[in-house]
């Protein structure tokens, strides 16, 4: 008859979390409801039980900033525990208290006038006692500012529109307060910014009246390497035609906005090579200048996408072939199209042995490495590559501006099987997508500008982006397989020490 009675224990008043000085006495109440007589035990953020605190109020002294709970149960071991409350504790000299002092919120410290520079950040404080502890809205110019709930309002990067007066409004279920007003002003910053730096290197290796260059391969790859450490974000392609080239441009150009640096279009460097930019740079523009993203935050988000589109790599594979070997085919870029896959035996299985695998490719994308001194280049820029995948076979892959669909890495494993003594062969397909740059479709780009003077409308301008400073058109290799190279050759490449016909510094007074 007594257990029909027993009904669970109610908390109908939770303590509240306060705001108080050092030394303040504050009394914390939990009220609640249930069968029988209710006991009470109040806990310290440690889960330390406090001494004596076996009561429904308890009075704190407050010394330092602590959290508070009460445990309520009753003789039939049924508890139940109030929220967490927080005793807030400012140690201030004066923190001018009325007398008779209820609890309603006590500015004790308000916003103060300051001058910020553009660029860096902007902090106003308010201080504002309170049982419970107050709630905090900032407002300039008079209207709210969304978000700004908290005692301090923080800006990162202060802008000119971020001037004017600021207020705080605070209040609790007692009474509300204003603080004083606080005038804020912006002030050019000495040191000038970018909303970002994006680069596009183009380095072609192949002329039809020229004889083919070496010094691209390695100035692509260290002035792109130079650059991402500036916190550029790089597109770096290698041997493009006129069209190619064309269109690379256009997608280029629809990354650059206000803030930008775009070194193509600033007649200071107009025609100049790389090599001139440090001495023809105006003041006191720099390539180290720090990025801001206030208010472009949009833009980058754009910019970066572009950026990852085209350098995004397929994910590592594992294929397992049907006599158990195990092979794993992962992907590295020197340039964003140039692409190396490489081939491992991960696993052999119980009956392969001998194991040895090769790569090709569908389409067969063409190798601009491979005529005869040429491949060292390329090799070099490996050699770390190799060492970290340790591969047993690569492919690498040039020219994926071209590709029109998916690229199809084919594995062939050859191995002799342990029981028939027999020599095998099993291949496997991975279809890979288009990888990099081929992700962007710049051929639609080409076939556009086809179309267009078919219909005796002018070519697009490249205009003041010029990339390349020879009147020469690239010559186009034919589509060649991707010269698949082993581990042991590839170990035995050098990083070459010099390179003899890399191009001197032009005379900044002569056109180009």
């Amino acid at each position: 008859m007594m257990k029909n009675m027993i009904r669970d224990i109610v908390i109908v008043q939770h303590p509240v979390s306060v705001y108080v000085p050092l030394n303040y006495k504050v009394t914390l109440s939990v009220r609640a409801e249930g069968t029988g007589i209710l006991n009470y035990q109040w806990f310290k953020s440690s889960k330390e039980e406090v001494f004596g605190g076996t009561r429904a109020d308890l009075i704190v002294t407050a010394q330092r900033s602590q959290l508070y709970i009460c445990r309520v149960n009753d003789q039939f071991c049924n508890c139940m525990f109030s929220k967490w409350v927080t005793v807030k504790v400012l140690d201030i000299a004066k923190p001018g208290l009325p007398v008779a002092w209820r609890g309603e919120p006590h500015i004790a410290v308000h916003p103060a006038p300051q001058t910020v520079r553009q660029g860096e950040r902007l902090t106003l404080s308010c201080t504002a006692f309170g049982i419970p502890t107050p709630h905090y809205q900032w407002y300039r110019n008079g209207l709210p500012l969304l978000g700004k709930t908290t005692d301090t309002l923080q800006i990162e990067n202060a802008e000119s529109d971020h001037r004017g007066t600021y207020l705080c409004y605070v209040s609790n279920v007692q009474e509300e307060r204003w603080t004083e007003a606080a005038d804020v002003e912006i002030v050019p910053s000495n040191q000038l910014t970018a909303t970002d730096k994006v680069a596009l290197l183009i380095g072609n290796l192949n002329y039809s009246h020229h004889p083919d260059l070496m010094a691209p391969t390695m100035d692509v790859h260290e002035l792109a390497n130079l650059l991402q450490q500036l916190g550029f974000r790089v597109v770096s392609l290698l041997d493009l035609t006129r069209e190619e080239m064309l269109a690379a441009i256009d997608k280029f150009l629809l990354l650059l906005d206000r803030g930008v640096y775009d070194l193509g279009r600033d007649p200071f460097v107009i025609g100049k090579q790389a090599v001139e930019i440090r001495h023809t740079l105006k003041e006191p523009r720099s390539l180290t200048d720090p990025i801001r993203t206030t208010g472009h935050t949009g833009e980058l988000h754009l910019r970066d996408a572009c950026r990852r589109q085209a350098n995004e790599l397929p994910h590592q594979k594992l294929l397992i072939f049907n006599c158990g070997v195990e092979v794993e085919v992962s992907f590295s870029a020197l340039f964003s199209n140039v692409m190396v896959a490489f081939g491992r035996v991960k696993t052999t299985g119980p009956r392969a042995q001998d194991c040895t695998i090769t790569l090709r490719s569908t389409p067969a994308m063409e190798d601009i490495f491979s005529s005869p001194g040429r491949s060292g280049e390329m090799d070099s820029l490996l050699l770390n590559n190799l060492v970290a995948e340790n591969p047993d076979c690569s492919l690498r892959l040039c020219g994926l501006q071209k590709l029109q669909g998916s690229l199809v890495i084919k594995v062939d494993l050859h191995y002799t099987h342990m029981d028939r003594k027999l020599w095998l062969q099993e291949s496997k397909q991975l279809d890979i997508g288009k990888p990099l740059v081929a992700s962007c479709d710049l051929h639609r780009g080409q076939q556009a500008m086809v179309s267009q003077r078919r219909d005796g409308a002018p070519a697009q301008s490249m205009g003041h982006s010029r990339i390349s400073h020879s009147k020469q058109r690239p010559r186009q290799t034919l589509g060649q397989p991707g010269r698949p190279f082993t581990k042991s050759a590839e170990c035995a490449a050098k990083v070459p020490t010099a390179r003899s016909n890399e191009p001197g510094e032009n005379d900044e007074t002569e056109p180009h």
